[in-house]
């Protein structure tokens, strides 16, 4: 305990528990240590896991002594080896609830059947060109810069040219050409 007054207004200081909820004298006490601190301990062997709010008056030592009631919050829970709480409430609150995680399964749901909707969709109009393709006549099916004539090379007439010339276009004869 701090108290701002000066000697002998001050230190050293009284604890004691207060007489209500009766469950804190039955359960605590509260021994001296110093004039200025004191030691908080169960006076039970077990006390239900939670926090606690104890009541603690504290007086000092003054000719006109001068007291006040402060709040001590404990939290009691189950302790392993190394002092380290293992509470398992706590846990558990830190967690996540039921409703949570329904409303995280229907999200998946909902996003797998927007990817089942979106695969089908593309499949369904990949089917619908390929049938408008298949319904369009080939002579048709007119582009920009595309024409179709329908004609295949010259045959025989086309193999009478002698390649050579077309390399070497100066030494054509005249009367090697034909009409």
């Amino acid at each position: 305990a701090l108290d701002g007054d000066l000697n002998p207004n001050a230190g050293p200081f009284a604890f004691e528990l207060a007489h209500r909820p009766p469950d804190v004298r039955r359960n605590w006490t509260i021994t001296r240590i110093s004039g200025d601190y004191a030691q908080m301990s169960l006076k039970i062997s077990f006390l239900e896991t939670g926090i606690y709010e104890i009541p603690i008056i504290i007086t000092d030592s003054g000719n006109l002594p001068m007291s006040n009631t402060s709040y001590l919050r404990i939290k009691v829970c189950q302790c392993d080896i190394n002092g380290d709480c293992t509470d398992q409430q706590h846990i558990m609150a830190a967690g996540l609830g039921t409703g949570a995680i329904i409303a995280i399964l229907l999200c998946i749901i909902i996003l797998l059947i927007l990817v089942l909707l979106f695969v089908v969709w593309m499949k369904r109009r990949d089917k619908e060109r390929q049938a408008k393709q298949l319904l369009i006549d080939p002579e048709d099916d007119v582009r920009d810069n595309i024409l179709k004539y329908d004609e295949e090379g010259g045959g025989e007439e086309d193999q009478d040219y002698d390649l050579s010339q077309l390399q070497q276009p100066d030494t054509i004869e005249p009367d090697a050409i034909k009409p």
